[in-house]
């Protein structure tokens, strides 16, 4: 059901062109069968394979949404960066795995961005240290020392 639409994806344009039968056929017969699973899914399955009640919150669509194109983004920059750094920039693969051109900026705007949500509200800055306090739970403990291993005379 997945297949026949990622096979007209990646066949398009590239061994056939984008308005042959060979591409649309595919692409055609799995957007069908995808709205057909759904259809199903809905209205005959007596156990679901996909509960279809998580989507009528509308926070979940767009995090689930959210997830959907974050992976997408993710995988392609992974698998498409590495090859541009090799074929239009021409560095080698152990370089153009790990790009320092592209390292650096990443480290910079992580310095950048504050460290928790408290620190984009707060009017003063928090204390490091705890106020000093009297209960017997803050107040120092005694040096313990360590006396001669041996029986008390010897």
């Amino acid at each position: 059901m997945t297949r026949s639409p990622t096979k007209a994806f990646f066949q398009g344009g590239v061994m056939y062109p984008w308005d042959s039968w060979r591409t649309l056929v595919p692409l055609i017969v799995g957007a069908t069968g995808i709205i057909a699973f759904g259809f199903y899914e809905r209205f005959v399955a007596v156990e679901p394979l996909i509960r279809l009640h998580v989507f009528g919150n509308r926070s979940a669509v767009v995090s689930y949404f959210g997830s959907a194109a974050h992976g997408m983004i993710l995988w392609s920059l992974l698998y498409y960066l590495p090859l541009y750094y090799e074929v239009v920039k021409g560095l080698t693969p152990t370089v153009s795995a790990n790009p320092p051109n592209l390292a650096i900026p990443i480290q910079r705007l992580k310095d950048t961005l504050p460290r928790s949500p408290a620190s984009l509200s707060s009017p003063k800055p928090l204390p490091s240290h705890p106020p000093p306090s009297s209960s017997a739970l803050s107040s120092p403990r005694p040096a313990v020392t360590a006396g001669p291993s041996g029986p008390a005379g010897s």
